[in-house]
């Protein structure tokens, strides 16, 4: 157990990392502003769309109230790259104006920004990145996407700097380390997580040799502002066998240990191992499959990729002990939108009914299978997403599970028209047993070229959440129109 005087040295590489933050907020972007080895690309736009929505609250049956939403959204893309920078930006302001309920009235912000620096070539780089966003921070409040009016919404801002430098060690033998300062702050509410992880490695050249090996070093501390602190360390050596051209064999023993400075919190703790298979039948299709134990029980890992002319799948089960302020960081996977990209977060972080701050301290074991699936034929693309996942949380010991998919055919009809169809479906079991929400949505969304710089888009969604509790049920149509204009 971590105790407040053995917070201190994790005290001090805060404080070492936020220093590290600052020298490299100034120099990244004196290298972006490099004007010879480089140009900048910026792409002003803005966004009008009127929608008509008969549920504008999401209230239960009977109590429904319509509403017209007018939105007026300026944004700005713009891209940098040299040969050893690149930089991306995305930002939109997004007004939001009701008809009837003007009071809801609101002004959100999003911006995703990234990029990559090469300081010392092919050794020295440093990635960086930050989002901002809107969540919902209390799961039990009824939320289609951020028009939909509740005080629960509040912005999120994410951000992470990532150095990380690779040598040679001999002709056969490359060495990594890579450290990642990161935080996720709720900015209504203060609350932040805030992430310190250092990874280095030892890896053999597998390309011409039939025995090769992985040795791996991993320590993550998460800290919070009420003070919770959770630290998992990792150590792995990973040995493959070539026993084929294409089939390798592989073994991976470790130790791995959790820390949580909360009383009574579970803290898994001991030995690892995996063995498993690794099959490349082609240069575009891989296999992956191991089965082992790890602290927590047992454990596997699965992975299958496979791409040709008109096809693209990937499946993958894995296992591990995280954190939400870690998904939020590294999977915004979890970004729910609706039709025309209004962003909101819910459902998937949330946790027995527990609000987001609260359930930010929480670490969980993570069971989680993904499968996407896409092929294209004629003018068509249909796509199929799937997910199942299971969590069990170390400290609050809820468990919640939640599991389903996308489905949506996307027609192109010559060079300036396309057209969507989609249908989404999610279950949540909560609260270790009580089932939550049940959520059902489809839509059709047209998009319609007027010129190479103005778009029109119209569509029709339908959102319906068919709760156990009688005071969530709600169901929800909309209508909306869009005009977009690129300068």
């Amino acid at each position: 157990m971590h105790t407040t005087e053995e917070n201190k040295p994790s005290n001090c590489r805060e404080n070492l990392a936020r220093h590290l933050v600052s020298i490299i907020a100034i120099v990244f972007p004196l290298c972006v502003s490099n004007s010879y080895a480089g140009t900048w690309d910026i792409f002003p736009s803005i966004v009008t769309s009127l929608g008509y929505t008969d549920n504008v609250r999401l209230d239960p049956p009977g109590e429904e109230q319509d509403d017209f939403i007018l939105q007026l959204n300026p944004g700005i893309a713009a891209t940098y790259q040299t040969p050893t920078t690149i930089f991306a930006v995305d930002y939109r302001m997004q007004n939001v104006f009701y008809k009837e309920i003007s009071d809801a009235d609101n002004t959100y912000h999003q911006l995703q920004a990234g990029g990559n620096v090469e300081f010392v070539r092919e050794r020295a780089f440093v990635d960086a990145s930050v989002t901002l966003d809107q969540n919902l921070l209390d799961p039990s409040e009824r939320a289609s996407s951020n028009l939909t009016p509740t005080e629960s919404i509040d912005d999120v801002l994410t951000y992470s700097i990532t150095p990380y430098y690779r040598e040679g060690i001999s002709d056969s033998v490359t060495g990594e380390i890579r450290y990642t300062f990161g935080e996720v702050k709720f900015i209504e509410t203060d609350e932040k997580g805030t992430l310190n992880s250092v990874v280095g490695l030892l890896a053999s050249d597998d390309s011409n040799t039939r025995f090769s090996w992985i040795a791996s070093a991993k320590s993550r501390d998460i800290e919070y502002t009420t003070g919770e602190q959770v630290a998992v360390d990792r150590v792995e050596v990973e040995l493959r066998q070539r026993i084929a051209p294409t089939l390798r064999m592989f073994g991976v023993v470790g130790y791995e240990s959790t820390e949580i400075n909360v009383e009574d919190a579970e803290e898994p703790d001991g030995p690892l191992y995996r063995i498993g298979v690794s099959w490349a039948t082609s240069p575009r299709t891989t296999m992956e499959l191991a089965v082992g134990e790890n602290p927590f029980g047992p454990g596997g890992y699965g992975r299958i990729q496979s791409q040709t002319a008109s096809t693209y799948l990937l499946a993958e089960y894995n296992q591990d002990i995280t954190t939400v302020t870690e998904e939020l960081l590294i999977s915004p996977v979890f970004e729910r939108i609706d039709s025309l990209g209004n962003p909101i977060e819910r459902g998937e972080l949330t946790a027995a009914g527990v609000t987001i701050p609260e359930v930010v301290v929480d670490p969980f074991y993570d069971q989680s299978f993904d499968l996407i699936f896409t092929v294209r034929a004629f003018a068509a693309l249909t796509s199929v997403e799937l997910y199942h996942t299971e969590r069990e949380f170390l400290i609050s010991r809820e468990k919640e599970r939640f599991y389903g998919g996308r489905l949506s055919w996307d027609w192109r009809f010559g060079a300036r028209t396309n057209v969507e169809l989609y249908t989404a479906y999610r279950w949540e079991d909560l609260l270790s047993g009580q089932q939550g929400d049940e959520i059902r949505e489809w839509g059709l969304v047209g998009d319609k070229a007027i010129t190479p710089r103005l778009i029109g888009t119209a569509g029709y969604r339908n959102f319906r959440n068919d709760s156990v509790l009688a005071e969530f049920q709600s169901e929800e149509n909309v209508l909306f129109v869009q005009i977009r204009k690129d300068f």
